[in-house]
């Protein structure tokens, strides 16, 4: 799949917005989603040509997110957390905050993570720890 990027502007696909912000890519899922190792993988893509093969601090915004496939957590931890520095989820309800801690416990990325309840929070974490390298 194939998407068209504009320098420093924001991607949006069916599942999730991409913006960067002070050395910080936000990704953004979309309300009540479903993830699927499919949609893994074209989420991944998408964060991948957004970059432009550069690697960032992320964070996760899985406010939105229903549920996540065992495949999915799976190919995320994995190949699928290629080109970060770092990631930060973001949670709200019982289901996110459930999802951020598999990553940090179970499905590990291959990179530093958090959870956290407050964006600000979170965005603070990444720009004094890992953004702007």
């Amino acid at each position: 799949m194939s998407f068209e990027i504009r320098k420093n502007q924001a991607l949006a696909i069916p599942y999730m917005t991409l913006t960067k912000q002070n050395g910080v890519l936000i990704c953004r899922f979309t309300d009540k989603l479903e993830i699927d190792q499919d949609v893994a993988l074209v989420c991944t893509q998408a964060r991948m040509d957004f970059c432009q093969a550069l690697s960032y601090p992320v964070l996760f915004d899985l406010r939105g997110v229903k549920g996540i496939s065992r495949q999915a957590r799976e190919y995320l931890a994995g190949e699928g957390s290629r080109m970060l520095i770092t990631a930060a989820f973001l949670g709200d309800s019982p289901v996110s905050m459930l999802i951020g801690t598999i990553f940090q416990r179970i499905n590990r990325l291959l990179v530093p993570t958090r959870l956290f309840a407050e964006e600000e929070t979170a965005l603070h974490w990444l720009r004094n720890h890992y953004g702007n390298n």
